[in-house]
């Protein structure tokens, strides 16, 4: 498995070579779903409330009239560039639901987010796309231990490709697709394979 420049916040970081003389960008989480992108003098602070599934605010539980601290969680799992262009891959994990008494309650949802940037750190794209939403009933497969939370350090790389297999529950049926993004044409951003194939 290859993982590529995933940097967990606070944790290690395994870089990947990116043959560019830009300086890599710093992310920098700034509570519930916000963060700082940072490059030499040049920083951009972004909120991705509307990108991210799950809760980004604090938690309630209604049985006992209590709050708690929530927000979102972020891993930046890659980093390229081409052309004046830097593409940055960032691993969000969020509560399902704001209320922990309420439906998935207890689940965590994961969304993957692209970020095309100018050299001047404005954005000039920006994609997501939720790998598992616990309400919409999407759960990514794999090989993860059952009540693991799912994490982008183990998600699979191959060849600088990342390759995402998920399910998705539509009335009686579940049906199987896969999520690619090749960092080796990142302007393409996420792409959806549907049942599953797209080797």
């Amino acid at each position: 498995m290859l993982v590529v420049g995933c940097d967990a916040f606070g944790g290690s970081r395994i870089t990947f070579s990116v043959h560019d003389e830009r300086a890599s960008l710093h992310v920098e989480p700034l509570g519930e779903a916000r963060i700082r992108i940072q490059r030499g003098g040049e920083r951009l602070e972004l909120d991705l409330a509307r990108e991210i599934s799950g809760c980004s605010g604090p938690l309630f539980d209604q049985s006992v009239n209590e709050t708690y601290e929530g927000g979102a969680s972020f891993e930046k799992l890659d980093e390229a560039q081409a052309g004046p262009y830097t593409y940055l891959v960032l691993f969000a994990s969020a509560p399902s639901n704001c209320n922990v008494q309420g439906q998935c309650g207890a689940a965590t949802d994961s969304t993957l987010v692209w970020l095309k940037l100018n050299e001047d750190l404005k954005v000039a794209g920006k994609q997501a796309f939720a790998l598992e939403d616990c309400r919409k009933g999407r759960s990514a497969k794999g090989d993860y231990p059952d009540g693991e939370q799912l994490q982008g350090k183990n998600l699979p790389w191959k060849d600088g490709v990342l390759w995402m297999e998920y399910e998705e529950e539509s009335g009686n049926q579940a049906g199987v697709r896969r999520l690619i993004y090749d960092r080796n044409h990142p302007d393409a951003g996420f792409q959806i394979s549907p049942n599953g194939s797209g080797e």
